[in-house]
């Protein structure tokens, strides 16, 4: 589980984790350095809920999560996400309406 209070993710964080499936993003995280999720091969749900779309670097994830997984974003928040080089790259996105 990530803390609510991460404000970044480090370069290489979780490089290689082949049992992450799904991660939710802090409200608070603020930035997510390279190579973050890179060859997370089972990642398949990305939840974000940061209304401030976290800065990235345009290698955190590999092709394969970004053409497989879902990134689940909060609700009003579809335009701010999809106009980033990252996070409009996902084929699969969508708002939380919880």
């Amino acid at each position: 589980m990530v803390p609510d209070s991460l404000l970044e993710i480090g370069d290489q964080a979780f490089v290689g984790c082949t049992r992450l499936r799904e991660i939710t993003l802090p409200k608070a995280l603020r930035v997510i350095y390279p190579f973050a999720f890179r060859d997370c091969v089972q990642l398949s749900i990305i939840k974000l809920h940061a209304t401030n779309r976290p800065a990235v670097y345009d290698n955190i994830f590999d092709h394969q999560t970004l053409n497989r997984a879902t990134l689940i974003i909060p609700a009003g928040t579809t335009l701010l996400y999809s106009n980033s080089l990252v996070w409009g790259m996902f084929h699969y996105r969508m708002e939380d309406f919880d």
